[in-house]
């Protein structure tokens, strides 16, 4: 894809298909709101790792915590990443639900398919998840259960943006949401633009640094938005420096 924008001297989301948006907002994951707040970004998810029954009350005090800095307008998710299984999470609906969490992310394991589509009709926090399956097929095994009500994928993993693309106009067709995992890195952000996708990008602040580092004219956040460079292919260059 990179190579075929710089040879039609287009960016690749203008490839992809009619530009959707005009700019992208974006959302820092994380667990340094405050510092991300700084920097202009209004929309926030943050990591959970489920270890006993404190962690009901530990989160409840994060979550009011996070409220109280960012107000009742900005986004907040939690990424448990795996660690909450069925019992924690319909506990947690209830106990969160005040703190309007827009999605709870990867409940469960992946191929359990059928518990989430099950947990889906239980609880009034939406599910999302997506981001470990690495094919087209997965999503079509997901779309059949009706497992999630956002999927996830992740450019990187799905097997490219040509999967990914496949990935997005399955999800148009039944009409579910998709936000891109890690979608503020360059290939997400290319097919945000110019696809179904939510106009929602991921910036996992941990990857942020390294990323900086490995490629030249990266997008930078102000006040929240992000887009992708007018250059062609990705707009974006290997540093030279780090191969020499």
């Amino acid at each position: 894809w990179d190579l075929l924008g710089k040879e039609n001297k287009k960016p690749v989301y203008e490839l992809i298909g009619p530009v959707k948006k005009r700019i992208i907002n974006a959302y820092a994951t994380g667990n340094e709101i405050k510092s991300y707040l700084l920097e202009g970004f209004k929309d926030f998810k943050i990591p959970h790792r489920w270890e006993n029954n404190n962690s009901y009350e530990s989160l409840i005090k994060l979550c009011e915590e996070i409220r109280s800095d960012i107000g009742l307008d900005g986004k907040l998710m939690i990424d448990s990443y795996m660690s909450w299984n069925s019992d924690v999470c319909l506990k947690m609906d209830s106990l969160l639900r005040k703190f309007n969490i827009s999605w709870f992310e990867d409940i469960n394991t992946p191929d359990d398919l059928e518990e989430l589509a099950k947990l889906r009709k239980q609880i009034d926090t939406k599910i999302a998840g997506g981001e470990h399956d690495m094919t087209l097929k997965n999503f079509i095994d997901i779309s059949k259960f009706n497992s999630l009500d956002i999927w996830q994928p992740d450019i990187t993993w799905c097997g490219g943006l040509t999967a990914g693309i496949k990935i997005v106009k399955l999800a148009e067709q039944i009409k579910t949401e998709v936000v891109l995992h890690r979608g503020g890195e360059v290939w997400g952000l290319h097919l945000i633009k110019s696809s179904y996708c939510e106009n929602l990008a991921e910036i996992v602040k941990i990857n942020e640094k390294e990323n900086n580092k490995l490629w030249t004219n990266i997008p930078k956040v102000t006040d929240g938005l992000i887009n992708p460079n007018d250059n062609p292919g990705f707009g974006v260059e290997l540093n030279e420096y780090l191969i020499k």
